[in-house]
């Protein structure tokens, strides 16, 4: 994962959260497996250490204020189609694959929201539905 926009071929994270814009699924499933991965290790680490996730810690992980991870798939209107390609593909992933709870925010579909218990759930191996 990149923290700028220098490269196309990357996903960023800032404030927003983690930015798939402009990948294709298969690149944009596996930044949020990363994603999650490093979220939920800095998650753990914070919390056996009793110190929590300083807020520039935290953006740099795409992670909201509440500990939520968020994603931003976007609405579509840039694939060939018109419609989201990275949203059902993550929310597949999500919820199929990895046995996670996500859901679009209310207020801006473009992005997915993984609530912090599900990023807790995901670290200790809960949550894991189909490893194959």
């Amino acid at each position: 994962l990149a923290s700028s926009r220098n490269s196309p071929a990357c996903a960023r994270v800032g404030s927003q959260g983690v930015d798939l814009h402009n990948l294709p699924s298969a690149t944009g499933k596996l930044a949020v497996q990363v994603a999650l991965l490093d979220a939920s290790c800095a998650v753990a680490a914070s919390v056996r250490s009793g110190s929590g996730l300083d807020p520039a810690r935290r953006q740099s992980l795409g992670l909201a204020r509440d500990g939520s991870l968020l994603v931003v798939v976007g609405l579509g209107r840039n694939s060939k189609s018109g419609e989201a390609v990275l949203r059902p593909a993550v929310l597949q992933l999500l919820h199929e694959e990895l046995g996670i709870h996500g859901y679009p925010e209310t207020h801006n579909e473009g992005r997915l929201r993984v609530p912090g218990v599900e990023l807790r759930r995901f670290m200790s191996g809960k949550a894991i539905l189909n490893s194959g």
